[in-house]
């Protein structure tokens, strides 16, 4: 699995270094796409995992960003779909 999973599976395991991680190479990839606001999450969710014990919230916004990516990744399968092969 990619970034994604890796955010999913330190979620759920309390992990909080591996969910800082996560989210740290999910905030870069969504950076390199122009995903700005969803880049930001990734990024306050990465500082956020560093310093707070509440996994609660925690699993909240890493939530909402595995939603915000998956949103994001579908959008661009759309948009490369609507290409033209390339030959």
């Amino acid at each position: 699995g990619g970034p994604r999973d890796a955010l999913a599976a330190a979620s759920a395991s309390g992990d909080t270094q591996a969910l800082s991680r996560a989210a740290h190479t999910l905030k870069g990839l969504l950076l390199d796409v122009g995903a700005s606001h969803a880049a930001g999450i990734a990024g306050s969710l990465e500082q956020r995992a560093k310093t707070c014990a509440d996994s609660l919230s925690l699993d909240e916004e890493a939530s909402r960003l595995i939603t915000s990516a998956r949103r994001i990744a579908s959008l661009i399968q759309q948009v490369v779909e609507l290409m033209p092969n390339a030959q």
